[in-house]
């Protein structure tokens, strides 16, 4: 007997439909003490054929043996259980034992009795998880192979909506990856548990832009671990590499019952191929499943790589400023790389103490260094006869210097219009409009006061100002780093964020741990070298009772 091949509310076991002939037959267990009633199964369905797969009968003498048999092979379509109205309730309880125990829910389960009991019948079907009651009378010939047919038909639809569900799961995760490493690692491990395989897989990566014109494993599982990161031609299993080679080449996807392998040709000239050995037994999963699976890895890739290209494209940009800023500002040529180098410890450290979780998260730690390097973008619109003058600064001369920051804000906040969401460039914004501001409301350009400053520009004012003491000025030497951190722990709370100052203070302390030479040598100041600016601040600021040691700092920040 056979059934209608033509029907699409589910796949075959292994394989395509009428296209594509199925080598895993449909398992079916049959629970049965009596051997005659065994051996009229075989007849019946000897022939039987459902969506291009025959059928495979394994028998069971009693509930212990099926016990036995369900454990090794969890891909039995259907089990055939006969039980007594008056006899124990061994057969019941194997019931479930499958539910239950095994967990499985898509195992259909059909029951048949000696005889006809209305009541019996009644009873198995509201206490135990079946799907169908029927009597050895009714289970011959045709009538035995049209509840085979139904049965083998609703386990389809489970395997169906189970492999749907875990390839659903299986590629969601993926989307959020953002490293190429971490996502391949990932995919390797969702189509292992998609597949139901978790024992020996690889995957490689022809990647010309980063590891030249031939094929590296990157993810591996099982037996191809030892070739982690190896060149393809380096693993140990001849049959292995010619088969990727050949989908490599072919772009074709094979689906057997041994191994699945299928290539994704993305964006870049980068190339994967995945290739996976099934577990024995595993549950069958229909070729078109890996191919969706396969469709959609390749979008959530070739997503991350054009993520990578933009970003690479934005990092590219801000540099190029940052480099714009720092002749403009006539720094020493440390300043942005040591700049970056405290922001990003300052925002990590924070993150670690879990401070201000609502803003410090992995993404500003991730962006804050660079985008912090274009906290002076705007200087480059201050006129070169302030910036490079020696002598006397007049309070005109600092109401210029003073416009800096919106400069700067205006600049990269345009440049950041096309960019959704949160950017690097969004982000160097905010920095570089409030670096100047301070804690208690006494910077500016906006007086901006406590939680109103944006925390990565908090940052960035405690990093420049730090900066600024260490290291050599016009009108003076270096300060030593411990008289800074001192300077900036008085003044925590009042100018400067309490909590930002505790975890740069912190971040310092790891930094010269690693690097104690990170802060350039203090150089003795040539003997001509005028003092005007910082006597005319001085005496500027202090006829407005402005404290010393504040105005030496805050205007060193401001050359």
């Amino acid at each position: 007997m056979s059934a209608s091949n033509s029907e699409t509310d589910a796949p075959p076991p292994d394989g395509d439909g009428a296209e594509r002939r199925a080598e895993t037959a449909w398992k079916l267990l049959i629970v049965d003490g009596d051997e005659a009633f065994h051996e009229r199964c075989r007849s019946a369905l000897r022939d039987l054929v459902f969506r291009d797969a025959g059928v495979e009968l394994l028998a069971a003498r009693s509930p212990v043996d099926a016990k036995a048999v369900l454990a090794a092979r969890p891909n039995i379509a259907m089990v055939l259980l006969t039980v007594e109205p008056n006899g124990d309730e061994a057969e019941l309880e194997l019931v479930e034992h499958l539910r239950g125990t095994l967990g499985n829910q898509r195992m259909r389960v059909v029951v048949c009795a000696d005889r006809a009991d209305g009541a019996f019948e009644r009873a198995v079907v509201l206490q135990h998880e079946i799907n169908e009651f029927r009597t050895r009378a009714e289970l011959t010939g045709d009538r035995l192979c049209t509840v085979v047919i139904e049965s083998l038909r609703a386990y389809a639809s489970a395997l169906t909506l189970e492999s749907n569900y875990k390839m659903m799961v299986a590629t969601t995760g993926i989307f959020a990856l953002k490293s190429q490493s971490m996502f391949y690692f990932n995919m390797l491990l969702q189509l292992d548990a998609m597949l139901d395989h978790g024992r020996n897989s690889l995957l490689c990566v022809r990647d010309p832009n980063r590891d030249g014109p031939d094929l590296r494993v990157k993810a591996a599982s099982g037996r191809f671990m030892p070739w982690m990161r190896a060149p393809l031609d380096q693993v140990q299993d001849e049959a292995v590499v010619n088969a990727v080679r050949r989908v490599a080449a072919t772009g074709e996807t094979v689906h057997t019952p041994e191994h699945c392998l299928f290539r994704i040709q993305a964006r870049s000239d980068v190339l994967v191929v995945a290739y996976a050995e099934r577990a024995p037994d595993s549950v069958p999963i229909d070729r078109k499943l890996v191919e969706v699976f396969r469709d959609k890895a390749a979008t959530a890739l070739n997503n991350l790589l054009l993520t990578e290209e933009l970003n690479a494209a934005q990092q590219a940009t801000v540099r190029a400023f940052a480099s714009i800023a720092d002749h403009s500002d006539q720094s020493d040529s440390g300043h942005l790389s040591r700049f970056e180098r405290m922001c990003t410890a300052t925002a990590a450290k924070m993150l670690e103490r879990q401070f201000y979780p609502r803003e410090v998260d992995r993404y500003l730690v991730e962006q804050i260094g660079l985008a912090s390097t274009l906290h002076d973008i705007g200087l480059y619109r201050i006129p070169e006869s302030i910036l490079s003058n020696v002598d006397e600064l007049m309070e005109d001369d600092y109401q210029v210097i003073h416009l800096h920051p919106k400069i700067g804000h205006d600049i990269l906040r345009t440049a950041a219009t096309p960019l959704s969401g949160r950017s690097l460039l969004s982000v160097a914004a905010d920095i570089a409009r409030g670096h100047h501001e301070r804690y208690d409301g006494s910077g500016y350009p906006d007086r901006l006061k406590g939680d109103a400053v944006p925390v990565s520009a908090r940052i960035a004012g405690v990093v420049d100002i730090f900066d600024a003491l260490v290291t050599d000025r016009v009108h003076r030497t270096a300060w030593p780093v411990p008289d800074a951190l001192r300077w900036l722990r008085e003044r925590a709370g009042k100018e400067f964020d309490p909590k930002v100052v505790e975890a740069f203070v912190e971040a310092i302390g790891d930094i010269l741990k690693s690097e104690p030479q990170f802060f350039p040598t203090p150089k003795a100041l040539p003997a001509d070298r005028g003092v005007g600016p910082r006597l005319m601040a001085l005496a500027t600021r202090l006829i407005r009772g402005m404290p010393n040691e504040t105005v030496d700092a805050n205007m060193d920040t401001h050359r």
